[in-house]
């Protein structure tokens, strides 16, 4: 599933949304997405995100993360939206 999700990604947008995720893989394979949409999946954490250096736009809400350890590394990060993620605690470092 993830693998044909990756594969069929334009050069700069990736919308996962709905995708039953329950990690993030492949990241490296995205290192052009400027857009990407992890909404409504079972994600617990979003390990590798903060690799997209060119990541303008993350939507992972809906899922059930606790933890965002890192995305204040992500200079180009303008818009993020966790929201309905009832496991997410403070810890944003």
């Amino acid at each position: 599933m993830w693998e044909d999700a990756v594969s069929s990604l334009s050069s700069d947008t990736a919308d996962l949304s709905g995708s039953s995720l329950t990690r993030i893989c492949h990241i490296h394979l995205m290192y052009n997405i400027t857009q990407l949409n992890l909404s409504n999946n079972q994600l617990c954490n979003l390990n590798g995100v903060n690799l997209l250096q060119k990541l303008t736009t993350l939507d992972a809400s809906n899922n059930q993360i606790c933890c965002v350890k890192g995305l204040h590394n992500m200079p180009s990060l303008v818009s993020l939206n966790l929201e309905n993620n009832s496991e997410l605690n403070s810890c944003i470092y």
